[in-house]
């Protein structure tokens, strides 16, 4: 109980890992659409993955392994982590 005053509750979305990756590959495309570069929105995963990891209680088992890899990785591996999840919910292979 201790660890889950530490963080926010996961918002609903979150709680299930499908509709979550539909929604994150979403608004990739949203900023797609809007002009903002692929590079810019890794970046911007990095940053909210830093957020994610500090303040929101991860809602799935998969969320919870992300956590886990994202909190014991370096700077330059959560730019990978970020990147391959990037790859995963969009299809791309760059």
């Amino acid at each position: 109980m201790q660890e889950q005053s530490k963080c926010i509750a996961s918002m609903e979305f979150m709680n299930d890992w499908k509709t979550w990756r539909e929604t994150l590959s979403d608004n990739i495309g949203r900023a797609r659409s809007l002009g903002v570069s692929e590079d810019t929105i890794k970046s911007m995963a990095v940053r909210v993955g830093n957020y994610l990891s500090e303040n929101v209680c991860p809602g799935t088992k998969e969320e919870q392994v992300l956590k886990e890899l994202w909190d014991v990785g370096t700077p330059e591996e959560r730019k990978c982590l970020a990147s391959m999840i990037f790859k995963s919910v969009t299809g791309t292979e760059h």
